[in-house]
Formats: C-alpha cells, sequence, structure tokens
C-alpha cells in the first residue's frame, strides 16, 4: 500500500513517506476486520494454478454468454429474471470472484452480496428455469473455486 501511496504522489520526500505510513497503519487497522476473527485469518487462498484456469474459464464464458445474449436480443425472445444463489462456500474472495465474474459475463448482473447468497439480474431466452441459469455458474466458476490447493 506504501508503494502505490508514493506512485499515485509521484513524489519522494520524507513528508510524503510519514505521512504514507500512517495511512497504511490506519488502513490496516480499519480493515482488520475483513480478513481476521477469532480464528484467525479468514482468507484461505486461491492457488495460482487455479487462478490461470479461472481467467481462461472466464473468458470463454464472456465470449459464449457474448453469442447467446446478442441472439437472445436479437430475436425479441427474453425475460429478464432476479433470482438468488447460495454457493457452497463461504469465503468472502471466493463469492466475490464469483460475484465479479457473474457481472462481467453479458446478460447478467450482480444485484447484491449477502454472506455466500448472491443475487442475480439476467437476461434469458423466455421460459428458462432458473437451474438452467444456475448450472453453468455452479460448473464451471463455483466448482473452479472448490478446488483444492495442490
Amino acid at each position: 500500500m506504501l508503494v502505490l501511496w508514493f506512485v499515485f504522489h509521484l513524489q519522494f520526500d520524507l513528508k510524503i513517506l510519514i505521512a504514507g505510513i500512517i495511512v497504511s497503519f490506519g488502513m490496516t487497522l480499519f480493515t482488520s476486520s475483513v480478513v481476521y476473527d477469532t480464528q484467525g485469518f479468514k482468507y484461505k487462498g486461491i492457488s495460482f494454478r487455479v487462478l490461470i484456469k479461472y481467467f481462461f474459464v472466464l473468458i470463454g464464458e464472456i465470449f459464449k454468454s457474448a453469442w447467446s445474449y446478442v441472439l437472445t436480443i436479437f430475436h425479441r425472445n427474453f425475460d429478464i429474471v432476479v433470482f438468488d444463489l447460495k454457493l457452497s462456500f463461504y469465503d468472502p474472495i471466493k463469492v466475490a470472484f464469483v460475484a465479479n465474474s457473474i457481472t462481467l459475463t453479458p446478460g447478467t448482473v450482480t444485484v447484491d452480496v449477502n454472506d455466500n447468497v448472491i443475487t442475480i439480474m439476467a437476461v434469458v431466452q423466455r421460459g428458462t428455469k432458473q437451474a438452467e441459469i444456475e448450472a453453468p455458474i455452479r460448473e464451471r466458476f463455483e466448482a473452479l473455486l472448490k478446488e483444492k490447493s495442490r
């Protein structure tokens, strides 16, 4: 964080250094409840291998969804649905990964996140059941993040 402080100020004098240390320390104290609880560090980590694999899966899903979304809109055969998706994990980092991936995918938007429940708004073909909308999210994004790090 201190490095970013220097980059944003583009100055390297003592006053900037002291201010950066104070702000960095304050932010660390202010956000400690986000990453720590009574049992220790909340974030367990995602392996680099899983992150790389996740990136390529996400890019593929964005392209597939874009074509599907364009065809659905072009044929004027769509409904807008809002539903809740309960994930099988509670890790806030993994939940944020899934929520952001949903928003990056054309035709879907993350409306709200509460613990491990994501509220999603989606533009889908008329008559599509919720289970059909959830399946790609669970099979690709959630399953990938449940993989154990090696």
